[in-house]
């Protein structure tokens, strides 16, 4: 969410997972404007096998997409830190 943007009805938030990699993907102005956020996804317990597990992202990019998110329409955003979250 942007702050003093509004939020319209259309827009989606997602994100896409790969073994090793996670993109947070949120739209501003459905597909044709959105942001994405990049970085690299570890479990903080490899040990264990029960769920819910720890996931750590270590964020390393963003861009601002326009026009269908294809690479030559996108802006680089300073982004960068460390989140955790559960799956």
């Amino acid at each position: 969410r942007i702050p003093f943007f509004p939020e319209f009805d259309f827009n989606d938030q997602y994100q896409i997972f790969t073994k090793d990699t996670v993109r947070n993907v949120g739209e501003i102005f459905g597909p044709y404007l959105q942001v994405n956020v990049d970085g690299t996804l570890e479990e903080t317990e490899r040990t264990t096998t029960t769920t819910p597990k720890r996931y750590k992202a270590n964020i390393n990019d963003g861009q601002l997409c326009f026009f269908n998110n294809t690479d030559k329409n996108c802006l680089s955003l300073p982004i960068s830190g460390e989140g955790l979250f559960d799956g």
